[in-house]
């Protein structure tokens, strides 16, 4: 037998269909999502396709030839499927997909002999779930890795396995008490979702064992047929687009529409800040203060007051231990005239060097009410 895919349309829609070798004649097609890949078992028994699903709000519904429908949903940004179908009449036999909150992508699928089916591709999710199986992604900036794509491989077994809430496949489906069977997986009764965008929608196996229920909107907003978590900002438009500076999702306000934070109004969709006056202004500092005395920063920003028509003898080694840079600062340079005549006062400081003596000199020219200046700093 002969099996061939195909795009509908020249978009994300795809097709699935079986041909005689020999003549060409089309048995049976089937609809699909996006497809990349299809496989014939050895036995010629069934047909396997490969594929990609994308959307964190789009459901898609994969309908068999003999009318059997099952419900493939993404859970972020493009997601796996494999399907199964019988090589016969196209009658479908399992669906099953999987991926994260980042992006899956395919590199490949093949068969073994025994049936056996393997597919491969690479991983952006924090946490990839595949069936019933889940993994962390070490490589996820969020796990501690550097943000790289994970490469992945995955077998899936060539037998077929009761779904835990089910005891029969036969329609209509009846799962077990206090359990749901919903896209294709099996819940315990008010388990959230799992899928993006969809994490306020809930088991509830009085209410409908085979649907999903909701949406509880205590800690999600539901907005455009979607679930948003409190405290989320809106996402922009497009490809790479920055979320929204002022809507959010705020249960407390409202849980079906976007809030506005405060300090902002909307016009025409734009968010513009809205000006709050400012407090009033510090009153001005009356206080006379006299030389020596320490500032703090709300006033004119200085450290000390100066008054250069006085001097007082300094010790060197109170000096030197100080901030050359915040003296400088804070002080005009020193002149050659204060240099020569601290030098003559000072025989012991012929040994110090000239950017020391520049730094003495300008010292000199403070009035304090403290002896050691080195205290100051």
């Amino acid at each position: 037998m002969l099996a061939v895919i195909g795009s509908l349309s020249g978009g994300l829609g795809s097709f699935v269909a079986s041909v005689a070798p020999s003549t060409g004649e089309v048995a049976w097609q089937s609809k699909m999502p996006y497809l990349r890949g299809v496989e014939i078992s050895d036995d010629n028994a069934h047909v396997v396709v490969f594929g990609q699903v994308t959307g964190s709000s789009v459901t898609y519904t994969v309908t068999d030839t003999v009318g059997h429908s099952t419900t493939l949903r993404s859970y972020g940004s493009y997601d796996l499927f494999v399907a199964k179908v019988d090589a016969t009449d196209g009658d479908g036999v399992w669906a099953i997909n999987g991926g994260g909150d980042g992006m899956e992508y395919f590199w490949g699928m093949g068969m073994d002999a025994s049936g056996g089916i393997y597919i491969s591709g690479y991983s952006r999710s924090m946490m990839f779930t595949f069936g019933e199986q889940s993994m962390a992604n070490a490589m996820a900036a969020a796990n501690g890795g550097d943000g790289q794509n994970t490469m992945y491989t995955i077998k899936l077994s060539s037998t077929t396995t009761m779904p835990s809430c089910l005891s029969s496949c036969a329609l209509p489906l009846a799962p077990k008490a206090g359990t749901c069977f919903i896209d294709n997986h099996c819940y315990a009764d008010q388990t959230f979702s799992s899928y993006g965008a969809h994490g306020c929608m809930l088991c509830n196996a009085s209410a409908n064992a085979l649907g999903w229920s909701g949406p509880d909107t205590k800690s999600h907003c539901f907005i455009d047929g979607q679930c948003v978590e409190h405290g989320a900002p809106k996402p922009g438009v497009g490809y790479r687009a920055k979320p929204s500076e002022c809507e959010w999702c705020d249960v407390s306000a409202t849980s079906t529409e976007w809030s506005v934070r405060s300090n902002f109004s909307l016009d025409s969709g734009q968010c513009v800040s809205v000006f709050q006056p400012p407090s009033a202004p510090p009153q001005p500092i009356s206080t006379t203060y006299g030389p020596g005395t320490f500032f703090n920063t709300e006033s004119n920003r200085c450290e000390i007051q100066c008054d250069a028509s006085a001097r007082r003898r300094l010790e060197a080694e109170s000096v030197l231990p100080m901030s050359l840079e915040k003296i400088q600062a804070a002080v005009p340079e020193a002149t050659r005239q204060l240099v020569n005549d601290f030098m003559a006062s000072h025989p012991e400081a012929a040994d110090k060097s000239e950017d020391d003596l520049k730094l003495m000199a300008s010292l000199l020219t403070w009035t304090l009410e403290r002896e050691d200046v080195g205290q100051l700093f």
